[in-house]
């Protein structure tokens, strides 16, 4: 696993999609999306009736997402079934000072991906969020690989 990407391959987006309505019709989900890589999907999945939340990876975004994330790690509300690759995305994932103050989950100077942090942190703010609670309550995220 050297992280080049696989020549010719593109996202199944209909496939995503599709898993992401299943997740919803199962389990009522609230989705955030950063528009930046996905707009279309968030416009697919808007007009299906889903709750879909543009999450750009702003300073002013992924501060309070990055600090949700440790807040409820350190509190042990968040667990997930020990994916390997969710686990190295953790791992690679390092805290870097934001300009706007604070400090963000950052690659650093890893070439390591670290996309399933900044997913999970951006799940745990959106969660918090939406309950309208501090991070020292509920909810409990789980992350699934």
């Amino acid at each position: 696993m050297n992280g080049a990407p696989v020549q010719d391959w593109v996202l199944p987006l209909a496939e995503v999609e599709q898993y992401l309505r299943d997740l919803d019709r199962d389990f009522d989900f609230h989705f955030g999306i950063d528009p930046r890589f996905l707009e279309r999907t968030r416009q697919v999945l808007e007009a299906d009736g889903l709750s879909v939340e543009e999450v750009p990876q702003s300073d002013s975004r992924m501060v309070p997402a990055s600090q949700t994330l440790y807040e409820l790690v350190v509190q042990e509300n968040v667990e997930h079934e020990g994916d390997a690759a969710f686990t190295r995305h953790i791992e690679s994932a390092v805290a870097r000072e934001a300009f706007s103050g604070g400090w963000r989950l950052s690659k650093g100077r890893s070439r390591q991906k670290m996309d399933a942090a900044v997913a999970a942190a951006m799940a745990a703010h959106i969660a918090v969020q939406e309950r309208g609670r501090a991070p020292a309550a509920e909810p409990r995220i789980i992350v699934l690989g």
